[in-house]
């Protein structure tokens, strides 16, 4: 079983990824944070919510260019994760972000996505964590404490995927 060890938060250590069955038991944790699964299922619900309504103003806005723009966003966007945009492109996808993206609704949908990415990292600091210090417990600490935590663990794990193997 991989393992990472923190070196800022010493007395860590996480196991890399989950297997199905701690992948299971992160979406048990996260439905017993949320407050139930039907509580989860809203949370579901809402972002899906969010974004249709986002889609549905930009298509009454933009009309029959909404597909084209639409599409044009997405395959900039993918390039952009990829690193393999040129910088006309980077300035397009900018201009398109600002048109498309700029609507209450869109801002709903980031703001439910974040809660529901807080919920997931949590639940997975909990159920993959397979040390920690003396005396700790994930639900005594705040969110800030939580996220560095996470943070420390993403980095440590692109290191060790950096490593050449010996």
């Amino acid at each position: 079983m991989p393992t990472v060890e923190l070196k800022q938060n010493k007395g860590f250590k996480f196991k890399l990824e989950p297997n199905f069955l701690e992948e299971r038991k992160i979406q048990q944790e996260m439905a017993e944070l949320s407050g139930g699964w039907d509580k989860l299922a809203e949370l579901e619900s809402a972002i899906n919510g969010a974004y249709q309504k986002h889609l549905e103003l930009n298509k009454s806005k933009l009309k029959e260019n909404f597909i084209i723009k639409h599409k044009q966003y997405l395959e900039l966007d993918l390039k952009d994760l990829q690193d393999k945009i040129t910088e006309p492109e980077r300035v397009d996808l900018f201009g398109l972000r600002s048109e498309l993206n700029q609507n209450r609704y869109y801002q709903q949908y980031i703001a439910l996505i974040r809660e529901k990415s807080l919920l997931y990292n949590y639940a997975m600091l909990k159920v993959l964590c397979v040390e920690m210090p003396e005396g700790f417990s994930f639900n005594d600490q705040n969110e800030e404490k939580l996220l560095q935590i996470w943070h420390e663990v993403e980095v440590e794990k692109k290191s060790l995927i950096k490593q050449p193997a010996n």
